[in-house]
């Protein structure tokens, strides 16, 4: 349908149009080639423009189709049924969704879900057929993706787009998208020669479109991938055609909104703003690709060190924080896959003989403050201990509104995985794992986490302190409020203290919750929950384990009061049409509530999480006497494991009142390690 937020000049450039906004340089490869196109253009003489306008180039954009092969090279191979799918219009479309079509491709089709037919129109799914006809140039693959791009072109107008300010084939991400898949396509044809001169103009009318409405997109600062990559987009189609009048404006207007989101878009330690790696990865991919291209025609100028700084600094963040096997996590909207393709593309801006581990010490835990991650590891090697935790700021959708999530992998497996992203947005089970109970975070049962504030929920008073015995982390969040209508509400605090002990490799989660002045007096219940793509069974009084192996073993102190142990399925099976190699998420959800006469204001929870291969090891956590306890503020605790006894003791509010061993106890933290292991005081 025809929208006025998509004018002629996008959507059906005239002739006219066309061939009055080229400009035909003095000197260059193939420009009589382009001045011909232009005067037989003007002239109304339209095949013969558009085939010498091809001609000019294939001559003047050897530099781009090679940059282009190389880049479709540097991917990973498609099977040959892929790219045989989609000559019989077998189309695989957004997240993996396939549809069968008959005689031809109906671009109006539903049957992707409303999102993922936005999706089916990046035309990402055309790149197995593309990629083999770069490869072997056969025939029957190029008179099938040449019927593809002018069905394409021709089915413009007559789309039903549902949302008026995004047009399929000519919004922000589907121009960035789709060039990046046109663009290999055009070079490739038009050198194989005799391409008909509808395709053309096909090509080049939809690169001029793109690039007119991206322009248009771009009138201020906006936050997030989508102007990263829409102003990637246009730099790019700049630095390639030239040849329009429009390409300085296109240029300038690009750079400025580029620059502005390497200052502003990143965090001091390398981070990506929306604070999840599938996305952060793709804004960067944003900026790579300008860069790349500017390398190639023009350069950066002043401009070129700055951005490679920045783009260093990125892909650093990403070594820190990638898990052993160089998986990446699942927070936010982002799959638990292999992050190997980061590591890959980030050498390329590295000096020649950088390790993958990009001058970073990978076997190292870090505190990455500005960006609100903790990093816990007991060593660099693929079976090595791995934990991520979450402190920081909801950074927009495509991050959590929620704070201290735990991810806990181990023996090359993610044993404890929060349920993030795993299909795509039409799924029914979307809403849910956006929500705190399908994350790894303890919640109060009945209340609501308060999503209105999320813009200032994050991690407070955070403490770290990591030495090669243990890591310590420890922070807090008041993102549960009182509401004047929920009876059940009270404002409380909810902190999260985690201690990991690298040697044999577990950790003790030390959870609190605490109600502060509030109208209702009642207590409350709690629930801490837990995820992993492993089923969890209850293992007897206060224990629970992950099936399979290797496994975690989950032991709670206090098994007394602690009421329920409940496990179950988030989704699995045939529920998740978009399968990974962890694609499947059960849950173990540990509930607690204190005795009313009991009942101090302060409920929580010591959880020991403990790895382990083959027959599930004796291993205990139980609490030691101590004076001035406050129960899950200020304990000691005894933690006994076949590596043998250690004692951890914790205050991480710092107390008053808290005695251990006969002298008074101000210090955060003390560890200390059976065996003869020594000893470790946080302070």
């Amino acid at each position: 349908m025809k929208s006025k937020n998509y004018p002629d000049s996008i959507c059906d450039i005239s002739e006219k149009d066309f061939w009055s906004h080229i400009r035909v340089p003095s000197t260059g490869e193939g420009v009589e080639h382009l001045a011909k196109a232009v005067r037989l253009g003007r002239a109304g003489r339209k095949a013969a423009a558009y085939k010498a306008l091809a001609e000019y180039h294939r001559l003047a954009m050897k530099d781009v189709w090679d940059l282009e092969r190389d880049r479709i090279g540097r991917e990973p191979t498609h099977p040959y049924q892929k790219a045989e799918d989609v000559l019989r219009f077998k189309i695989a479309g957004y997240q993996d969704r396939t549809v069968q079509f008959k005689a031809k491709i109906d671009w109006n089709c539903n049957a992707f879900g409303e999102i993922g037919w936005y999706g089916f129109h990046y035309l990402s799914w055309l790149t197995p057929a593309v990629r083999r006809f770069i490869d072997r140039r056969e025939k029957r693959y190029r008179d099938c993706l040449v019927g593809i791009v002018d069905s394409y072109y021709a089915a413009r107008n007559s789309l039903n787009w549902p949302v008026p300010r995004l047009h399929p084939v000519y919004y922000e991400l589907a121009a960035w998208a789709k060039m990046r898949h046109l663009l290999p396509l055009y070079l490739t044809l038009i050198n194989e020669g005799n391409l008909p001169a509808r395709t053309i103009e096909a090509f080049v009318k939809l690169f001029l479109g793109f690039a007119r409405s991206l322009k248009r997109y771009q009138k201020s600062y906006r936050h997030g991938n989508h102007q990263i990559v829409g102003c990637s987009g246009l730099f790019r189609l700049a630095r390639i055609f030239g040849e329009f009048s429009e390409s300085r404006t296109w240029e300038k207007t690009a750079m400025r909104y580029l620059q502005e989101h390497l200052r502003k878009e990143f965090f001091s330690d390398g981070g990506h703003g929306e604070r999840c790696w599938g996305y952060g990865f793709m804004s960067l991919g944003g900026f790579c690709d300008a860069y790349d291209i500017a390398q190639l025609r023009g350069g950066l100028g002043k401009h070129r060190g700055y951005f490679l700084r920045k783009i260093r600094s990125a892909f650093r963040w990403f070594a820190r924080t990638l898990g052993p096997d160089e998986l990446k996590p699942e927070y936010g909207d982002c799959h638990l896959g292999s992050g190997s393709g980061i590591i890959d593309t980030a050498l390329r801006y590295f000096p020649k003989g950088t390790g993958r581990d990009l001058g970073i010490d990978r076997s190292r835990s870090c505190l990455l403050k500005p960006s609100g991650f903790a990093i816990m590891r007991n060593g660099g090697e693929s079976a090595s201990a791995y934990l991520n935790i979450t402190f920081g700021k909801f950074a927009g959708w495509h991050s959590h509104m929620d704070v201290l999530n735990l991810n806990f992998w181990a023996m090359s497996k993610p044993l404890l995985e929060e349920a993030g992203r795993f299909d795509s947005y039409d799924n029914p089970l979307d809403t849910l794992i956006r929500t705190p109970k399908y994350h790894n975070v303890v919640t109060i049962d009945g209340q609501h986490f308060d999503a209105a504030d999320a813009d200032d929920v994050h991690g407070r008073d955070v403490f770290w302190h990591s030495n090669p015995e243990i890591d310590y982390f420890s922070a807090c969040h008041s993102a549960y409020k009182y509401y004047r209508l929920g009876s059940e509400s009270a404002n409380a605090v909810v902190r999260r203290t985690v201690v990991f002990v690298k040697d044999p490799g577990y950790a003790l989660v030390f959870d609190s919750v605490r109600r502060l002045a509030s109208p209702e007096p009642a207590g409350f219940a709690i629930t801490q929950n837990w995820h992993s793509p492993f089923p969890f069974t209850v293992a007897g009084p206060g224990l629970a384990r992950t099936k399979g192996r290797p496994a975690m073993l989950l032991a709670f102190a206090r098994p007394e009061n602690l009421r329920r142990l409940e496990t179950g399925v988030d989704f699995a099976g045939d529920e998740v049409t978009v399968k990974s190699t962890y694609s499947d998420r059960y849950h173990l959800r540990a509930r607690r509530w204190m005795p009313v006469v009991e009942y101090t204001g302060v409920v929580g929870f010591a959880t020991l999480l403990y790895p382990f291969k083959g027959t599930m090891p004796k291993v205990t956590i139980r609490p030691v006497e101590a004076k001035g306890v406050e129960l899950f503020r200020a304990e000691a605790f005894e933690v006994k494991t076949p590596r043998g006894t250690d004692v951890i003791v914790l205050n991480p509010e710092r107390l008053d009142g808290l005695i251990w061993k006969g002298r008074k106890f101000s210090d955060r933290c003390l560890v200390e390690l059976g065996r003869s292991r020594g000893k470790v005081v946080v302070g």
